[in-house]
């Protein structure tokens, strides 16, 4: 079986994990049924081991000795036909994630008064659409590939996806000499990123706009936060499509992110973001489960995507990505880019990736701004950097575009001992000290988005992204080409305060 489906004309192609398998169980699927089954079954280990996706119906298990395509494509299908058993599927990799695909189709239509046509020669439902674009519930036994093989065939159709289930890894924190708040005098003092790309510089020209808002597309966001309440006027949760979006116990990454774009810093024991004085939108995307990765679906991305810029997004932050392609988040974010703020334009901020490979999806889209990451030595964050954190790097490419800080940044955590910091470290319980990633330089420059639109409103996102890129510095002790760029560090390390004086000087 070839898994594969077309993204903007490129063949997507997908290899299986052959480690792991997605098995749907017929309802009602008693604990103590699966058990039975999966104990009959050679090539499953051990039922406890499992990985449950309850939203799905899916259980997630590892295979034993399975260890070529065709002795995987065997196992699946005796799997289906087990009576007891509605579907199975394989299970895709894409960067560090795992990737799924469900029993819903995302389909574009070409032609809008077919869809109801072609909708029931697949036996679909209609669940969600934007426009054009339609989410299908399809029959659980269904296979989605095949069904798709067929729909790229029909000049009626635009695209054709599954709306795959995305099971992410956050990047570990850990302690290194550099991220000890003992080091410093004061709390505010411990935020080198202000420093280093002079936004406290900037601040003596420019303080955040309440009118500008920006979009955190994440886990949710503690909107109750001493450092943040005041600053979020929206909330959005895409995995409910409701307006509830508090983050879960584990769910800290959103309100880390949040904190570095535009927390008040008025309470003189956090921290304060690049735009403080702008407002926040909480838009929650995903959610953390107890195995530690991420979990999220392309239609909730996409959905949420629509929402921010619809409600007022001047800039979407997006400290996510790794997972598949996607025509639907792609057409998402093209709305947002040319309808949103009345035309001018959202910003949409991407994050590079920590992989130390490629850049990975959404940053690899061309009209978003891609982030990679430095340190605090103004260097390229790379495995064998000075900062310590020999476990990652960013992801680099043509496809970067600016480099900010990315490790040991203080920011605001979840209220109290849940989140990354419980109190034991003798911080502060509601903050954290070492959050890393690109996820952590990404919400730095949209910060500073923020500040130029504080200046002046009417710049267009073209505008903005030249202004960022020309306004860098040359930093990281790398060659940079005759245009500027380097593969590490894009057009150099964000200058805020440079950023900010372009935009002043440019409105005279």
């Amino acid at each position: 079986m070839n898994y594969s489906y077309i993204v903007k004309g490129q063949k997507v192609k997908l290899e299986p994990i052959n480690s792991k398998i997605a098995i749907r169980f017929h309802e009602p699927s008693k604990r103590s049924d699966r058990f039975k089954i999966i104990n009959k079954i050679n090539k499953i280990d051990s039922f406890d081991k499992r990985l449950e996706l309850t939203k799905e119906k899916y259980t997630v298990f590892d295979t034993i000795s399975v260890k070529t395509k065709r002795t995987f494509n065997k196992l699946n299908s005796q799997l289906k036909m087990v009576n007891e058993i509605a579907n199975s599927t394989p299970v895709f990799k894409s960067a560090d994630n795992l990737v799924i695909p469900t029993d819903r189709l995302l389909i574009g239509f070409n032609k809008p008064e077919k869809v109801n046509q072609l909708i029931n020669e697949i036996n679909g439902e209609i669940i969600d659409k934007e426009g054009n674009e339609y989410v299908i519930k399809l029959n659980e036994v269904d296979d989605i590939f095949e069904i798709i093989s067929k729909l790229d065939k029909n000049p009626e159709i635009d695209y054709a996806e599954p709306d795959f289930i995305i099971l992410g890894k956050h990047l570990p924190r850990l302690n290194s000499k550099y991220n000890s708040i003992s080091n410093f005098s004061n709390y505010s003092q411990f935020q080198y990123a202000l420093d280093i790309t002079k936004s406290r510089d900037a601040w003596k020209y420019i303080r955040g706009n309440k009118t500008i808002n920006i979009a955190i597309l994440d886990e949710g966001v503690d909107s109750f936060h001493e450092d943040l309440q005041s600053a979020i006027v929206g909330n959005y949760d895409g995995t409910d499509n409701d307006e509830f979006q508090e983050p879960f116990n584990n769910d800290a990454h959103g309100t880390a992110c949040a904190g570095l774009v535009a927390a008040i810093g008025k309470n003189h024991i956090g921290n304060e973001g690049v735009g403080s004085g702008c407002s926040l939108l909480a838009v929650r995307i995903a959610f953390s489960n107890s195995i530690g990765r991420w979990e999220t679906r392309n239609h909730w991305i996409a959905r949420s995507i629509d929402w921010s810029w619809k409600n007022g997004a001047d800039v979407l932050s997006n400290s996510w990505g790794g997972g598949l392609p996607s025509t639907k988040i792609i057409n998402a974010f093209e709305r947002a880019r040319t309808k949103g703020r009345n035309g001018k334009g959202c910003i949409i901020v991407a994050a590079a990736g920590n992989d130390s490979g490629a850049v990975s999806f959404p940053g690899s889209l061309v009209n978003v701004l891609t982030v990679s990451a430095s340190n605090e030595f103004d260097q390229p964050k790379t495995k064998t950097s000075a900062d310590g954190e020999s476990w990652w790097g960013t992801n680099f490419g043509k496809e970067v575009d600016i480099c900010a800080p990315g490790v040991h940044n203080y920011t605001t955590d979840i209220s109290g001992k849940k989140g990354y910091n419980d109190g034991s470290k003798g911080i502060n319980e509601n903050y954290v000290d070492n959050f890393n990633g690109t996820s952590s330089s990404t919400p730095i420059v949209s910060g500073c988005i923020g500040l130029l639109l504080s200046i002046n409103s009417n710049l267009t996102e073209k505008d903005i992204r030249k202004i960022i890129k020309e306004t860098a510095d040359k930093v990281g002790n790398v060659t940079y080409n005759k245009q500027g760029h380097n593969s590490y560090m894009g057009y150099g390390r964000l200058n805020v305060l440079k950023a900010v004086l372009r935009v002043i000087k440019e409105q005279k």
